[in-house]
């Protein structure tokens, strides 16, 4: 039969409690018979303190033990002489009494309340402790010393309680370990009956998870449960809406993701699939320009093809990056110089600022470099209106690289600022297709940077346009290296 974790837990927690409880009870058990012996060894003081005055009294009327000497009657007379009682107080009377009844095995109320009594752990020895009277063989006699005017006489050896044999006090521990019992089993009872609602309530909450997770295996990523308590069940509820919301966030972008690859490749198979048909019906005539069109659609979508597998290789870490120092300076003046004729083309004014400080060396590759430089070239020149203007800024500082690309008109809204690296993202006003983008230069740029171990973000220009900002690390100087 296969347990479930309710099933478990419920064992778990009886056979927890009821071991507890067992051992309360042998503990409780083994202690109240312990304190009751020493009970009885209390209430014995006051007859030993009697019994030594009566035989000092004894021993000075006769000056010596010898009439007690092999003498049982003689020596029971003594034992059950009451004088003294009259010294104590009524209640100490009564209490005596008692042990009277304790030590007088002649009444046979029982052999079992006769076999221990006082007066068989009771014995008289004389001043070389030789035995005069009582029993023989006491395991663990304590002796009382016995004095008449300031001589010792005797001893009185009295062996304390071993065990308990009076039927009363027999009868007192019964009905005490009978009460310690039905306390014990009541006590398990009750465990076992708060054991399950609280094994069913521990066991709901992981349940509600676990249906969480098959839904969410399942794809229902709008599943969510509630959090409950501050405890690590309510943590775990709680890291599990988190998973979900991450999942439908991923699940919303690749859906994105593959809407918008598909109207990317759409449109230029929908131009390639109408120039060829207009052409087989001879609606349009095989033409050099009729050429160009295809060969121009093609290479767009040879280069979306291309950007699309960069990046997934790139995001895949598959990318191969082969690092050497470099003088930033003259990478960006070369690629700079690569887009001065594109930009005049396009009555476009393009400057580059370097500091004059600007001497160390950085950690890159060539080729990347050189991407990146491109894309962020590419990007500004795509959508900066005609007579604007673009800024290369380049500066050092706190061990960093900074290189921004600053155009003018138009402007990027703010609230799209956030989103200009994701794929195939295009804003409203001025990222559009007219325009010949991809929507993929950023996204490329972001992991090339951060490959580099630096950081890239776009904010307003003071050109009017967008300044894209991009930080790389430099080579520490080697007096500051460790």
């Amino acid at each position: 039969m296969r347990l479930g974790i309710k099933q478990k837990m419920f064992i778990i927690m009886f056979i927890g409690v009821l071991v507890l409880v067992l051992s309360m009870a042998l503990f409780v058990r083994w202690n109240f018979h312990r304190g009751f012996l020493n009970y009885v060894n209390t209430i014995e003081q006051p007859f030993l303190i009697q019994l030594e005055q009566s035989l000092q009294q004894h021993y000075q009327k006769n000056g010596n033990w010898d009439s007690l000497r092999g003498n049982e009657l003689a020596w029971r007379q003594v034992l059950h002489q009451r004088r003294a009682t009259e010294l104590l107080s009524p209640s100490a009377t009564l209490l005596a009494d008692g042990v009277h009844e304790l030590i007088n095995d002649a009444r046979p109320r029982s052999r079992r309340a006769g076999a221990g009594g006082l007066k068989n752990r009771l014995q008289l020895l004389d001043v070389e402790q030789q035995p005069v009277a009582g029993a023989n063989h006491l395991r663990n006699p304590q002796l009382r010393q016995l004095y008449v005017q300031q001589q010792l006489v005797g001893f009185l050896a009295h062996d304390p309680p071993s065990a308990i044999h009076d039927i009363h006090q027999l009868s007192f521990l019964a009905a005490q370990k009978k009460s310690l019992g039905w306390i014990s089993l009541f006590t398990v009872a009750a465990a076992a009956l708060l054991s399950l609602p609280i094994a069913h309530r521990m066991v709901k909450r992981v349940q509600v998870v676990a249906q969480g997770t098959y839904k969410l295996a399942a794809g229902e990523y709008t599943m969510r449960i509630p959090v409950g308590c501050d405890d690590e069940l309510g943590h775990l509820a709680d890291n599990f809406n988190s998973l979900a919301i991450t999942l439908q966030k991923n699940e919303q972008v690749r859906r994105d993701w593959v809407a918008d690859i598909s109207h990317e490749l759409r449109t230029p198979l929908t131009v390639l699939r109408g120039e060829l048909e207009a052409v087989q019906d001879g609606v349009r005539e095989l033409s050099p320009r009729t050429i160009d069109t295809l060969h121009s659609e093609v290479v767009h979508l040879g280069r979306l093809v291309d950007d699309l597998y960069e990046l997934s290789m790139s995001d895949a870490g598959a990318l191969t990056y082969h690092k050497v120092a470099l003088a930033p300076l003259a990478v960006i003046t070369a690629n700079v110089e690569l887009f001065e004729h594109r930009f005049l083309e396009k009555n476009l004014t393009l400057q580059l600022k370097c500091a004059t400080s600007l001497k160390s060396s950085i950690l890159v590759d060539p080729e990347r470099m050189q991407q990146l430089l491109t894309n962020l070239l590419e990007n500004s020149l795509r959508y900066t209106d005609s007579g604007g203007r673009v800024e290369i800024e380049v500066a050092q500082c706190n061990n960093e690289l900074q290189l921004n690309i600053c155009d003018s008109a138009p402007c990027v809204p703010d609230s799209e600022l956030p989103r200009l690296f994701e794929r195939l993202y295009r804003g409203e006003s001025s990222r559009n297709r007219a325009s010949g983008g991809r929507g993929l230069g950023l996204s490329i740029c972001q992991n090339i940077v951060e490959a580099h171990g630096g950081t890239i973000q776009a904010q307003p220009s003071l050109l009017g346009g967008l300044c894209v900002c991009v930080q790389l690390p430099l080579p520490r100087p080697a007096h500051q290296e460790g």
